[in-house]
């Protein structure tokens, strides 16, 4: 493990991307923006990649993989830095194809939408889990995209077809639909814009949940009123007529988004780091999950936290010469991931 993130942490001082492929206890390194690249290319079926932080030039995943990165979001407080694969923009570099079904991803951003351009529905991948990561997921109408996958603590935006039969824990999730999901302490944004209702998906449920609309009007149908409890709705200054309609206890608490120590109506800034979520002392104290905790991402057994689990370098002090005794000084800071 120490020689794999020895490797892996080369590029926070040498200034260059760096991959490792792990097969089996055997290790492969790969330099450079194509990094990832080679190591996707050199991999098979349950392979490891361990990725620096940096920019890698996006692949298509058609195996299943376990890929770590140093994580989604850069603080300079805990020294830490993001991996990003791909660039921004709507041209789809990032593909998976049904091989790549139940990947284990942990710590990316991606900079381009999660797609498969091309493919029919049976050619999207399944049952993938992906933890702490921050990305886009788009999909051509009629098709879905990681049906059946666990998101944990990520940033995710679900654009025209949202996923199926998923699980969502403490996430930051905007979308427009989501079926047959499960949410639980998970901030939810509705972003649709125009003048009809603004609706959770009446498949889904929704436990110890922060849920914000962007519209006219907002109505959690009764469809979903059974499988609603404890969450939170927050009221939008931009309601012109009825704020809310529940029934059935869907919602049990009602605020305005001043509950936020930061709060943004923008969720474009998600996706560059600038959202905090988290509730003042007192909405903290008075707005309560079925557990106990807060509502929201900050809830739960696992409150959200960017920091990945693998444990990650943050000192590397190489003496430039030995000592009269023919030893070399090194010094290794290394953090454990929660």
């Amino acid at each position: 493990m120490l020689a794999v993130l020895l490797l892996t942490a080369a590029a926070g001082w040498a200034q260059t991307q760096v991959a490792t492929l792990n097969h089996q206890g055997n290790i492969r390194v790969f330099y450079g923006p194509d990094a990832f690249v080679n190591a996707v290319n050199a991999a098979v079926d349950d392979d490891v990649i361990n990725l620096s932080a940096g920019y890698f030039n996006p692949t298509t995943i058609d195996k299943r993989l376990n890929i770590k990165g140093a994580g989604m979001l850069v603080d300079n407080n805990e020294d830490r830095s993001n991996t990003i694969i791909g660039s921004g923009g709507y041209i789809f570099p990032i593909q998976f194809t049904k091989a790549a079904s139940g990947s284990s991803i942990e710590g990316i951003r991606f900079g381009s939408f999660l797609h498969n351009a091309s493919g029919t529905a049976e050619n999207f991948p399944t049952r993938c889990t992906f933890n702490k990561c921050c990305f886009s997921i788009y999909v051509r109408s009629g098709n879905n995209a990681f049906d059946e996958s666990v998101f944990t603590e990520c940033v995710i935006d679900i654009g025209t077809v949202g996923v199926r039969n998923s699980t969502f824990l403490n996430c930051c999730v905007c979308t427009v639909a989501a079926r047959q999901g499960y949410f639980q302490n998970c901030y939810i944004y509705y972003k649709q814009t125009d003048a009809t209702d603004s609706k959770l998906s009446i498949t889904s449920s929704y436990t110890n949940c922060v849920m914000y609309g962007h519209c006219v009007n907002y109505n959690i149908s009764n469809q979903v009123a059974y499988n609603a409890r404890n969450n939170l709705f927050l009221l939008s200054g931009k309601a012109s007529v009825s704020p809310f309609v529940y029934t059935y206890n869907a919602v049990n608490y009602v605020a305005t988004s001043d509950v936020f120590n930061r709060f943004t109506e923008n969720f474009n800034n998600w996706f560059v780091g600038d959202f905090d979520f988290s509730l003042t002392d007192e909405a903290a104290s008075q707005y309560l999950g079925t557990d106990g905790t807060q509502v929201g991402i900050y809830g739960g057994s696992m409150p959200f936290t960017p920091v990945v689990s693998n444990p990650r370098i943050v000192k590397c002090e190489v003496d430039s010469e030995t000592s009269p005794e023919g030893k070399l000084n090194v010094n290794i800071e290394v953090k454990e991931g929660r």
